[in-house]
């Protein structure tokens, strides 16, 4: 899953630059040992893609609140690519209402957290990054 044996590849799609910094800020502060690498749309992910290829990311962090093309959306269109199914897609937000976390699962995310603001909030992002894939017990939880 990751490019070295202590670092994952995260890619972090939000429209406010500041919630890039936090998390990452947040992530490094817990230890966590990643490639980290902040977008502010979803445009500019499928463009990082298209340089890249899927395969470049372990974990992509993909906010729900984004003008022009919201997260679910972005989500839609990541579960079409191929070779997505070794990519861990975590939804977030300010708040975690059941309707929002319901929709992300069934459309393929993998977990849903929210935004982290102190170091004390990081250990629930740290739990669905490092958390094995299991989608179906997550939606059953959520459904």
């Amino acid at each position: 899953m990751a490019t070295t044996d202590s670092e994952i590849r995260i890619v972090m799609v939000d429209d406010d630059s500041d919630n890039i910094l936090i998390t990452q800020l947040l992530l490094r502060k817990s230890g966590t040992s990643a490639d980290f690498k902040g977008l502010d749309s979803g445009e500019a992910l499928y463009e990082y893609i298209k340089h890249n290829g899927i395969g470049s990311m372990d974990v992509i962090l993909l906010d729900i609140n984004m003008p022009m093309e919201d997260g679910f959306d972005v989500l839609k269109k990541l579960k079409a690519y191929p070779d997505v199914s070794d990519l861990k897609i975590i939804m977030y937000s300010t708040s975690k209402r059941p309707d929002e976390t319901r929709l992300a699962l069934e459309l393929g995310a993998d977990n849903f957290v929210e935004k982290p603001r102190r170091l004390e909030d990081i250990d629930q992002l740290s739990k669905a990054i490092f958390s094995e894939k299991d989608h179906q017990a997550s939606v059953n939880q959520f459904g």
